[in-house]
């Protein structure tokens, strides 16, 4: 997609389309996980602080898709090269479109992490990842965290292309790296919490709003 050819839908059009595609219960999702990350000493301890913002920050991790054809992003047949080429630009659009907020936003406690997720929560540790190729501790621990979180929650809800899938199937996928590789530490400690954690965030989800 050529630069002068992107343009996103107004904010407030975002915010709402963000919220469907990933309301409270994947922010409370991403927090329990970072939490237990936390816990076991995988993520840095320093972090425990900016954990909510972390997990409020990962709700917009995919907000560059508001700039992609909806067409594509609703898709129910399979992705052609040239639309899935083009489906991978939405890490790149989504960390510009942070780029065009105003100052006030720049420096609000999210503003940082949420630009890292966007930009880089499509990263995998083998180097085959998107949009830059990094590996390993190229990535930070918080954004790996994230990926492992929106994979696992594509693979359990309902998509434009097919219904969710169960939950020992979908494990098995992240294991079999039918997502991309990821950290095995990181994986093997989520692993047995995975579906426990999914339950839980949507059970809080009810009650709350999606972007409290």
């Amino acid at each position: 997609m050529e630069k002068n050819q992107v343009r996103f839908v107004p904010i407030k059009h975002c915010s709402k389309a963000t919220e469907r595609m990933h309301g409270a219960y994947f922010r409370d999702f991403v927090q329990m996980m970072l939490c237990h990350a936390w816990s076991i000493g995988i993520l840095e301890a320093e972090l425990w602080g900016d954990i909510p913002n972390i997990a409020k920050a990962a709700v917009l991790h995919d907000v560059g898709k508001n700039a992609l054809p909806q067409k594509i992003v609703n898709k129910k047949d399979k992705l052609t090269t040239k639309e899935y080429e083009e489906m991978q630009q939405h890490t790149i659009l989504g960390a510009a479109f942070l780029d065009l907020l105003v100052p006030e936003v720049k420096d609000s406690d999210i503003y940082d992490y949420a630009r890292e997720i966007c930009f880089h929560h499509h990263e995998r540790v083998n180097g085959r990842g998107f949009p830059q190729g990094l590996c390993g501790d190229e990535i930070p621990t918080y954004v790996q965290v994230v990926s492992l979180a929106d994979v696992y929650d594509a693979l359990r809800t309902d998509r434009s292309y097919r219904e969710a899938i169960p939950p020992e199937k979908a494990v098995k996928m992240i294991y079999d790296e039918e997502c991309g590789a990821f950290d095995p530490d990181l994986f093997d400690a989520f692993e047995p919490l995975f579906e426990e954690f999914w339950k839980l965030a949507h059970t809080l989800a009810k009650d709350t709003h999606p972007l409290d």
